[in-house]
């Protein structure tokens, strides 16, 4: 019974038939950064937020080979109480907005790294899709409980 965030880059790129240009990112962030903000005020002691601006500066340095120098301060800004990073350990899933097929791992461990480097909070989430979703509500659970 909350709100989420969904992922700002899959709307603003399906619009634009999913071209990456170097000038996303920036847009992409802002856009993320203030949907999260009206949606943390509908919500209900928690926040569900699918991707942050963390990951959109690993994928502004893939894409542009640099940050926005505000990204990256407000990457190092903005916090939440937990991280769920998704493993490498399913089948790739393909569709026009996901790339790198063949370094899942190096960017899942690029993910963490980052998390790492700012003490954030984060648990890995693998097996079956079932198991993945029970992780998940269960790390959620605990957090609320908190």
């Amino acid at each position: 019974h909350t709100t989420y965030a969904a992922e700002y880059a899959r709307g603003y790129l399906a619009l634009k038939g999913n071209r990456v240009d170097p000038d996303d990112f920036e847009i992409i962030a802002r856009g993320h950064r203030a949907s999260e903000e009206a949606l943390a005020r509908q919500a209900n002691r928690v926040l569900i937020s699918d991707t942050d601006l963390i990951t959109t500066l690993i994928w502004a340095e893939v894409f542009k080979g640099h940050v926005p120098p505000w990204v990256r301060d407000e990457a190092d800004r903005r916090r939440y109480d937990l991280y769920l990073v998704t493993d490498v350990d399913v089948p790739w899933v393909d569709d026009p907005q996901r790339f790198l097929p063949k370094d899942r791992e190096t960017f899942r461990d690029r993910c963490i790294h980052e998390l790492e480097i700012r003490s954030r909070p984060y648990q890995i989430i693998n097996g079956d899709w079932d198991e993945r979703f029970r992780q998940a509500v269960k790390a959620v659970e605990e957090v609320i409980q908190r």
